[in-house]
């Protein structure tokens, strides 16, 4: 069943490649707005949301989220974009990995008042994710974050200020462990 709803889904996307699967209950908006390349891989409960609001009120660049090839994203995954993100050619996404480009409001004092499911999606800055780049469990990349290649994102860690390549990160907020 969960192959047929995917065959369905795949062909609202801006591109699909060769050789890709997603796991049971995966949940997909803004499918036009979605590269993906060859031979990806996401797990049970993966979702995405591409947001279309900002791009709509301020007449904008619509949002871009672009996967490339040979990306594995695992189970409980969730990427929410605004803007753009980029995950390069060969990353692994941990079990329940939340990758973002936006947030409900600016964090402005005149927006305290109003629920914060209710505040306009606000981009922060593009996320861009390096090749060869591993995420680990449960691990958050925020917003206006550049990974660069081959860096290794520590469990739980909570990314919020730009990664260099071929180096270890770890924590809240995450910190460099180790440069190889």
């Amino acid at each position: 069943m969960n192959k047929i709803i995917w065959h369905f889904e795949k062909q609202k996307f801006k591109s699909v490649g060769v050789h890709c699967k997603v796991g049971p209950f995966f949940k997909i908006s803004g499918n036009q707005y979605i590269s993906i390349g060859d031979d990806f891989f996401a797990g049970e409960r993966f979702s995405i949301d591409v947001w279309d609001e900002i791009a709509k009120k301020n007449r904008t660049t619509l949002p871009q989220l672009i996967i490339k090839d040979h990306v594995v994203i695992t189970d409980g995954c969730y990427i929410s974009c605004a803007k753009k993100i980029t995950i390069e050619s060969g990353v692994l996404f941990g079990p329940n990995v939340f990758v973002t480009d936006n947030m409900h409001g600016q964090n402005k004092r005149s927006e305290l008042k109003i629920p914060p499911y209710k505040r306009s999606i606000y981009s922060k800055g593009e996320v861009s994710i390096g090749k060869n780049v591993w995420v680990g469990r449960n691990a958050c990349i925020m917003p206006g974050v550049t990974i660069g290649e081959a860096a290794i994102i520590g469990a739980n860690a909570v990314v919020t200020h730009d990664v260099p390549p071929f180096s270890i990160v770890g924590g809240v907020p995450a910190q460099i462990i180790k440069r190889m």
